[in-house]
C-alpha cells in the first residue's frame, strides 16, 4: 500500500461544485429566493392596497442587493473556472502529514496542522486555510478505500467544522427574522 495518495483532477471543478461550497460557506444563500418572494409578494399587496406610493419602491431596493449578490457569486464563480482552466492539469497528493498541488506553474503544500479546520459533506471534502477559504475536494475524483485513508488523515491532524457554526447559525437567525417579518406584513396587510 502507498503511503500517499495521488490523483491527476481530470474533472476540473464545475459551476455546481462551487455554488455547494458557497452555500456550504452560508446558509443565507439558501433562503435568499424566499425573503425575495416574500418582498415581492408584501410589494404587490402594497400596490394593490393602496395603489403605487413612492415609498413603496423601498419594497425592491433589497431584491436588487439580492439580484446584485447573485450575480457577484455568478461571476466569482466564473472567475474561479476559468482561472481553474487556465492552470493546466492539477496533481493532488495526499499523505498522512499534509497536502500537496502540482500545477504546471509550480508545487505547492500546507501541512494539515496549518489548515482552520475541514467540512466533509456528502460529496466534497473542504480544506479551509482560514475561516472563509478553502480548497475544494469532489470525492467522485477518489475509491472508497481512497476516501477511508483520507478520513484518517484528516481527523488525525485536522480540526472538523461542525455543521451548525457560528456564521451557519447566524445566517438561519437572519434568514428566519426576515421571512417572519414578511410574513407579518403579509397578514397585517390582509
Amino acid at each position: 500500500m502507498n503511503n500517499y495518495i495521488e490523483k491527476d483532477f481530470k474533472n476540473k471543478l464545475t459551476k455546481k461544485d462551487y455554488f455547494l461550497y458557497l452555500v456550504n460557506r452560508n446558509t443565507f444563500i439558501t433562503i435568499s429566493p424566499l425573503i425575495i418572494l416574500a418582498l415581492i409578494v408584501v410589494f404587490i399587496f402594497m400596490v394593490n392596497q393602496d395603489g403605487f406610493q413612492f415609498n413603496d419602491v423601498l419594497y425592491l431596493l433589497p431584491i436588487l442587493l439580492f439580484v446584485l449578490s447573485y450575480i457577484q457569486m455568478n461571476n466569482a464563480i466564473k472567475k474561479a473556472i476559468e482561472a481553474n482552466a487556465k492552470s493546466g492539469e492539477l496533481k493532488v497528493i495526499l499523505n498522512k502529514d499534509k497536502y500537496k498541488e502540482i500545477t504546471a506553474s509550480g508545487e505547492n503544500f500546507l501541512e494539515y496542522t496549518k489548515f482552520h479546520s475541514y467540512y466533509e459533506s456528502k460529496n466534497y471534502y473542504y480544506l479551509y486555510v482560514d475561516k472563509i477559504n478553502a480548497l475544494i475536494l469532489p470525492k467522485r475524483e477518489f475509491t472508497t478505500d481512497e476516501l477511508s485513508t483520507i478520513n484518517n488523515y484528516f481527523q488525525k491532524s485536522i480540526r472538523k467544522t461542525p455543521i451548525l457554526n457560528l456564521r451557519n447559525i447566524f445566517g438561519i437567525i437572519c434568514s428566519v427574522a426576515l421571512i417572519t417579518c414578511m410574513i407579518v406584513l403579509i397578514i397585517s396587510m390582509i
